[in-house]
């Protein structure tokens, strides 16, 4: 199922062009279906779906944006692979080292080559045999889960992402989708002027998540979906004072946690990890925690058990000054240093449905 807006076509193409497509006045019928001063049907970039089975049987997802995700295994899908000029993605291997990776096509797929040697994927070389070396791996589509209101609020009971009247919806992507390190062991002086190595605000995957991937995933009118939200994250600076930080503007950001070890953290967007009665409601059970990590993910050094994947939150762990909060592949809430680079990404978004 899709939104549509219906709108009619007596705008200026300039007016047209806006909304994310190319567009002359030669070829507007053919894009529209319809001429000036008739109503036409505007296709969102994105599609709503309803899982029926799994951990997240009866939720609502969002299809939007792609990212390399499954490893290519047909020796005869190989050979014939050329490569695409200009479209390169960044991918940072286990040893914390960016590369321009190589997108090649089959003439109907895409698939971005990623090389991984035993020197940047030591620990995990010899136990994952089928990502030594060259391999290729198939863009395909993102889904993301809808847990919440674009606000962090919980959804309504009888939400139907098909027939909302919700302007923005909270999501997470389905699964763990690269390895990235939360940020290398070095203390920031934050925009409060303490310093501090666990925060948010100046971490390495803040970066990331807004710069390469945004740009990996989405392109420009999907992104002009994406929300650029205000967010407020708890993290303990250098001197053992474990306080907050605001930060503007974060289109793509980790989920937050709200409790450890009865601590309580006043953030935004909140996971109901603990059964406190926070307000987003995917996480309802441990269960649901665990979310399965792509072959790149898992290639590129995100410890893995049983298909699960390590990732990221993005709240300070209240009891060090370099410990962030993470997910376990089991499914059970951790922490750990800011620089390992076996955990991985699992972003968030506020989607304008509007």
């Amino acid at each position: 199922s899709q939104y549509y807006e219906v709108v009619t076509l007596n705008i200026e193409i300039q007016a047209i062009q806006s909304l994310g497509v190319e567009a002359t006045l030669t070829n507007v019928d053919q894009m529209f279906g319809a001429k000036f001063g008739e109503e036409a049907i505007i296709v969102p970039p994105y599609t709503i779906g309803q899982y029926t089975e799994g951990d997240f049987a009866g939720k609502y997802y969002v299809e939007m944006g792609s990212y390399p995700q499954e490893l290519l295994t047909d020796e005869s899908v190989k050979s014939n692979l050329t490569l695409v000029q200009g479209e390169p993605y960044t991918i940072e291997g286990e040893d914390g080292n960016r590369a321009e990776c190589p997108v090649y096509t089959d003439g109907v797929d895409k698939y971005v080559q990623f090389t991984m040697t035993e020197s940047n994927n030591a620990s995990y070389y010899s136990r994952y045999q089928q990502y030594q070396g060259t391999q290729y791996y198939k863009i395909m589509p993102v889904k993301w889960i809808i847990i919440g209101q674009g606000d962090g609020s919980a959804l309504p009971q009888d939400f139907d992402a098909n027939a909302t009247s919700l302007d923005s919806v909270l999501v997470v992507s389905e699964i763990v989708l690269i390895q990235q390190m939360f940020d290398p062991y070095t203390a920031h002086t934050t925009s409060v002027g303490t310093s501090a190595y666990n925060d948010w605000e100046g971490s390495e995957i803040r970066t990331f998540m807004n710069n390469t991937l945004l740009n990996d995933l989405f392109t420009a009118s999907e992104q002009e979906r994406i929300v650029a939200t205000d967010l407020t994250t708890t993290y303990r600076d250098t001197s053992g004072n474990v306080s907050s930080l605001n930060t503007t503007g974060d289109k793509l950001f980790s989920l937050a946690i709200n409790s450890q070890e009865g601590n309580t953290y006043n953030d935004t967007y909140l996971a109901d990890l603990l059964n406190d009665n926070n307000t987003v409601s995917l996480l309802e059970t441990y269960t649901t925690l665990k979310a399965k990590a792509s072959d790149i993910a898992t290639a590129t050094g995100v410890s893995t058990s049983n298909g699960c994947g390590h990732w990221w939150f993005r709240s300070g762990y209240y009891n060090y000054i370099n410990y962030v909060c993470y997910v376990t592949a089991d499914g059970y809430v951790s922490s750990t240093s800011t620089s390992l680079t076996s955990r991985g990404a699992r972003p968030a978004f506020v989607l304008d449905l509007v």
